[in-house]
C-alpha cells in the first residue's frame, strides 16, 4: 500500500532547513510514498517523482486553508502524512489539518523555544508571543514532534509536555506513523 507524504516548506532557499528536506526527500522510497510538496514560491530543485504545489498565497496562515482543500480531495491513498518544519508553520498544520481523518502530523523542528523571545520590533513581538503560545496548546496534538538535537528536544518537550523523539538527521531513523496491519 503507497502512503501520501505532504510536505510543506513555505520560502524554500538554500540554508539549514531546506538541507534537511532535500536530505529527507532523497531518502524516501518513492514505491511507497507518493510527496506532495507545497510552497509558496517555486522550489529550485526538483525531482520528477515529486507533485511540486505552488500555493498562490500571501501568507503561511491563508496557504492552509487551501492545502487543507487539496488534502481532502486526495483519494488516491488511504493513509496520509504531513510533514512540516518551524514552528510558525508546524502551529498551523496542527490548527487547520489534526481533525483530518487518516493523516498523521509529523512537526520537526530546529530551532530552540527561546528564539520564540526575541523580537525586533512590537509587530514581531506580538507574532512571537502567538506562536509560542500555539506551540505551548497545540503541539500534544501532533502524531510525532522531532528535534535535531538532544538539548532542543528535551527542552521542547518539557514546554510542551510531550515526548520529543530526537531526530539528528531526520533520513536515518525510521519512525513509523503507519500502525502495521495483522
Amino acid at each position: 500500500m503507497r502512503v501520501s507524504l505532504y510536505l510543506f516548506n513555505p520560502y524554500p532557499a538554500v540554508g539549514g532547513a531546506d538541507s534537511t528536506i532535500l536530505k529527507f526527500i532523497n531518502s524516501l522510497n518513492f514505491k511507497k510514498y507518493d510527496l506532495t510538496y507545497f510552497s509558496l514560491k517555486p522550489v529550485k530543485y526538483c525531482n520528477k517523482k515529486i507533485k511540486y504545489i505552488v500555493i498562490k498565497s500571501s501568507s503561511v496562515f491563508l496557504s492552509f486553508f487551501k492545502i487543507k482543500k487539496i488534502i481532502l480531495k486526495d483519494n488516491l491513498n488511504s493513509e496520509k502524512i504531513f510533514f512540516s518544519m518551524q514552528y510558525f508553520v508546524n502551529v498551523f498544520t496542527i490548527f487547520f489539518l489534526s481533525e483530518i481523518k487518516n493523516l498523521k502530523t509529523f512537526l520537526y523542528e530546529i530551532n530552540h523555544p527561546i528564539e520564540l523571545d526575541f523580537s525586533e520590533n512590537i509587530i514581531e513581538f506580538l507574532k512571537k508571543k502567538i506562536i509560542k503560545f500555539l506551540v505551548k496548546k497545540l503541539y500534544n496534538k501532533a502524531d510525532i514532534v522531532a528535534a535535531n538535537s538532544k538539548e532542543l528536544g528535551r527542552d521542547l518537550s518539557s514546554f510542551i509536555n510531550k515526548k520529543v523523539e530526537i531526530i539528528l538527521n531526520p533520513c536515518f531513523k525510521k519512525i513509523s506513523l503507519i500502525k502495521k496491519k495483522k
